[in-house]
């Protein structure tokens, strides 16, 4: 399994520690533990990755950190230059909203999942040259709803959970068509994926799911079983991993919750959302970025468990984000575009700091 250093990979913080520096005066610098991430000076704080005529719902960094992609209600899936922020392509084959993506690190593929006929989860090659790219031959079916999450959870496995009569999650092999196992035991929809830890050769591996029945699960990747049911107050609609077997979960009731999985114990819980938690993602320097259909995306720090910074330029709800290989935060909008935040430029002081509970 990789390491992982302040919620990026180990091998992103090799690339970005191996990068050529280029002289202070010309950046703004952010520093995690594991690396250094640079900006050019005059980075706007906030910008908006225009091109969709529809809801953005989802939204990911390419393996190398080159460009960031969104799929949206208009069936598409749009790809950005990180640097000059032009649309450099659209990404094609859904006939329904898109409303999940996952790259696949090490490799130039997507995989998407949303809406339409047959609910496939899709994959595309983000190196592939033109303006308008068709997603590559293979299918994955049995999803049997559109995509809530999509997550790898191995070398040569992916898993997916939705919105379907079955209330299951499901794995495959990257190169098949069918699922290779259907995880059952959720009472309603399945919202939200956590990978605890990758299977490989020599580790089970574990992953966390949750959803509107309000409980967490723990499943086994090699025997595909539920290993343990973590009752919660609301709704789960988003997780993240934090490691050391600690993962945080977003909210109906808008709290975010620091769960020992092992333990089966709530840690603590941080409030401040006043609507739904759409979307968890990690800065490099540990601290925590939450999205919500409140419209604003909070900044935690989870070492005191408080909020500390709350950016307030979104006018419409949030959906899911991602942190981008230079320290950005990407956000997908319901007004038809992704926002792309310089996080410590674009936040301001929270009007009101919530304590731990």
């Amino acid at each position: 399994m990789a390491a992982w250093h302040g919620g990026i990979p180990a091998s992103r913080c090799e690339r970005l520690r191996c990068a050529r520096p280029l002289p202070p005066s010309a950046h703004s610098l952010l520093r995690c533990a594991h690396c250094a991430v640079l900006l050019p000076a005059g980075t706007a704080k906030t910008t908006a990755l225009t091109g969709h005529t529809g809801k953005v719902y989802s939204v990911a960094s390419s393996p190398d950190g080159s460009v960031i992609t969104a799929g949206s209600g208009d069936f598409m899936i749009k790809v950005w230059s990180r640097e000059s922020h032009a649309c450099t392509k659209t990404l094609t084959g859904h006939s329904g909203f898109v409303s999940a993506l996952c790259v696949l690190e090490d490799s130039d593929e997507l995989l998407s999942g949303g809406g339409g006929d047959d609910f496939a989860i899709r994959r595309h090659n983000l190196a592939a040259a033109g303006a308008t790219v068709a997603p590559l031959p293979r299918m994955h079916k049995g999803l049997g709803g559109y995509a809530e999450a999509i997550v790898r959870v191995s070398a040569t496995r992916f898993a997916a959970c939705s919105q379907s009569t079955s209330k299951n999650l499901f794995v495959w092999e990257l190169e098949a068509e069918a699922p290779v196992a259907e995880l059952a035991g959720h009472t309603n929809n399945v919202l939200a994926l956590a990978v605890q830890e990758q299977q490989s050769a020599g580790c089970d591996g574990r992953m966390v799911s949750g959803g509107d029945d309000n409980t967490l699960r723990v499943w086994s990747l090699r025997t595909f079983a539920c290993l343990a049911t973590i009752e919660t107050p609301r709704s789960v609609t988003a997780l993240l991993r934090q490691g050391d077997g600690i993962v945080v979960s977003g909210h109906g009731d808008g709290v975010l919750r620091v769960w020992d999985i092992a333990a089966k114990a709530k840690l603590g819980e941080m409030a401040g959302h006043t609507d739904q938690v759409t979307g968890l993602a990690q800065l490099p320097d540990g601290r925590l970025c939450s999205a919500s259909w409140d419209k604003t995306v909070r900044v935690w720090s989870l070492s005191v468990r408080r909020c500390v910074g709350v950016i307030r330029s979104a006018t419409e709800k949030l959906w899911r984000c991602c942190v981008t290989v230079d320290g950005r935060l990407a956000v997908a909008c319901v007004d038809k575009t992704a926002h792309l935040h310089v996080v410590d430029a674009a936040m301001s002081a929270p009007a009101q700091v919530a304590a731990p509970l």
